[in-house]
C-alpha cells in the first residue's frame, strides 16, 4: 500500500511529535509498505546519529521551505494574538499546495495527517479529495484542551469545535493513540460521534527502538527521581512539589532531577525545604536513554483537564516501558497510564492519583525502597506498543476500510 503521510513535525526536529511520527512513517516502511511524508523544512535540532536510528532508509521525505516572513519578528508577533487565523488561513493554505502535488503523483494513496499540531488536520481536510482514504490522526484531543481565560481563548475553543465537527464528519477514519481519547470526542461532539464512532481506531505511540545514544550522561546517583518534561501549572507543579515535601519528610534521602524547562521559583522552593532539585540540559534525545539506565525512578506527571479521565497517553511513558527503570505515574483514575499499571501489575509502575493527598509520596517511597530493576516483567506491556504490531493493526484497519 501507498501511504503518504502529512505532518508539521518531523526529524530532525527536537519535538515529541516529531519522533511519535517519525517511529509510526518508519513501521510502515518496514512492513513493505511505500511511504512518502510531506513536512516543512527545519533546522536539524538533533544529531544524525539519532535520525538514523529513528528514520527508515526506506522512507521518502518531501520537504516544502516555509517563506522567511513566517518566521520574522513581526509574524511571531502576530501569531501569538491570532493564532487560529494566521494558522488555519495562511499556513494551512501554503502547506496544501506542497501536500496536493505529491497527492497527485502518488495516485491511490491513503493519505495520513499527524496532528498535533492542529494545522495537520486542516491541510487534510483541505486535500482529503485527491487521496483515496483520508485517515486524521490525533496525539491529543483537539487543540485548547486547557483554558479559555481570555476572550480570545474562548473564540479559538469555539473556532476549533467548528473545525473538529467537519473533521469528524469527513475523514474517512480518524485514529487516536489511546481509548480514553473517545471519551472527550463524545464529550465535545454528541450526536456527530455517535454517528461516526465506527471510524476511531486506536494507534497508539510506538516504543522500540529506545535510542542508543553517542555518549552516556553524567552519573545521577542514588535516589535519583526523574522527570522529563517541562513542569506547567497544567501538569500539578503545586502538587507535585507538595508531595516531594512529604517525601521528605518520611526521611528519604533524594534527589529531584528535572531534564526539561525549570519553572521559575521551583527549585528554590523545593531547596528551602531540604530537596536537592537540578535541571539537566540535553544536548540530543538519546541521552534521555542513559538517564533511564541511571535514574532511580522515572516519574511521569499527567496533564489536568476539564474532563474525569485523562484522554493522554504520554509518549515518554511508552519509551519508559522499554527501559528499565521504575516508573511512578501521576494519573487521574481510570487513565491510559492508571489501566496500563493495572493490566500488569508486575511490570514495575507504580501510580498515585493527585486526588489523594499524600500517595505520590508513598509511591515515590514504595519504589524508592524496592531497589528493582524491570525488564522481563514488562515484556507483556510491550506488546501494544512494538512497531511491528502497532503497524500491522493499522494496516489491517485501513485494508477493511476500503
Amino acid at each position: 500500500m501507498t501511504f503518504v503521510v502529512f505532518s508539521w513535525n518531523f526529524v530532525p526536529q527536537n519535538d515529541p511529535e516529531a519522533f511519535c511520527t517519525t517511529r509510526f512513517a518508519s513501521a510502515l516502511a518496514a512492513e513493505g509498505h511505500d511511504v512518502c511524508v510531506v513536512t516543512p523544512e527545519r533546522e536539524p535540532s538533533i544529531s544524525d546519529a539519532t535520525i538514523r536510528q529513528l528514520l527508515d532508509h526506506r522512507v521518502r521525505v518531501v520537504r516544502f521551505r516555509i517563506p522567511a516572513f513566517f518566521r520574522s519578528r513581526f509574524w511571531r508577533f502576530w501569531d501569538v494574538r491570532l493564532r487560529f487565523n494566521t494558522w488555519t488561513t495562511f499556513f494551512s493554505a501554503f502547506a496544501s499546495r506542497s501536500l496536493l502535488n505529491i497527492l497527485d503523483m502518488e495516485k491511490g494513496a491513503i493519505l495520513v495527517t499527524r496532528s498535533a499540531p492542529d494545522i495537520s488536520a486542516y491541510v487534510g481536510y483541505r486535500c482529503r479529495r485527491h487521496a483515496h482514504r483520508w485517515v486524521a490522526h490525533f496525539s491529543d484531543p483537539f487543540p485548547y484542551f486547557f483554558t479559555c481565560r481570555t476572550r480570545r481563548d474562548r473564540f479559538i475553543y469555539r473556532r476549533s469545535i467548528q473545525w473538529g465537527r467537519k473533521i469528524l464528519n469527513a475523514a474517512d477514519a480518524i485514529s487516536v493513540t489511546c481509548a480514553n481519547v473517545l471519551s472527550v470526542f463524545q464529550q465535545r461532539y454528541g450526536a456527530d460521534f455517535e454517528a461516526n464512532k465506527r471510524k476511531f481506531v486506536v494507534v497508539p505511540h510506538i516504543g522500540n527502538p529506545l535510542l542508543v545514544p553517542d555518549q552516556e550522561a553524567p552519573a545521577l546517583g542514588a535516589g535519583s527521581i526523574l522527570h522529563c518534561g517541562a513542569l506547567t501549572p497544567e501538569r500539578y507543579r503545586k502538587e507535585l512539589a507538595d508531595e516531594l515535601c512529604l517525601l521528605k519528610g518520611k526521611g528519604d534521602q533524594f534527589r529531584f532531577l528535572l531534564a526539561g524547562s525549570m519553572p521559575a521559583g521551583f527549585s528554590a522552593q523545593l531547596g528551602g525545604k531540604g530537596i536537592v532539585c537540578s535541571q539537566i540540559r540535553l544536548v540530543d534525545p538519546s541521552e534521555t536513554t542513559s538517564l533511564y539506565r541511571q535514574a532511580s525512578i522515572c516519574l511521569v506527571v499527567d496533564t489536568k483537564g476539564p474532563y474525569s479521565t485523562s484522554p493522554y497517553c504520554p509518549s515518554k511513558f511508552v519509551y519508559q516501558l522499554f527501559s528499565d527503570c521504575p516508573i511512578v505515574v501521576f494519573t487521574t483514575r481510570g487513565s491510559a497510564m492508571d489501566l496500563c499499571a493495572k493490566r500488569y501489575p508486575d511490570a514495575g509502575i507504580w501510580t498515585a492519583h493527585p486526588e489523594v493527598k499524600g500517595e505520590l509520596a508513598e509511591s515515590l517511597h514504595a519504589a524508592l525502597a524496592s531497589g528493582r530493576r524491570f525488564d522481563a516483567e514488562r515484556e507483556n506491556a510491550r506488546r501494544s506498543f512494538f512497531s511491528k504490531n502497532v503497524a500491522s493493526s493499522f494496516v489491517d484497519f485501513v485494508r477493511k476500510m476500503n
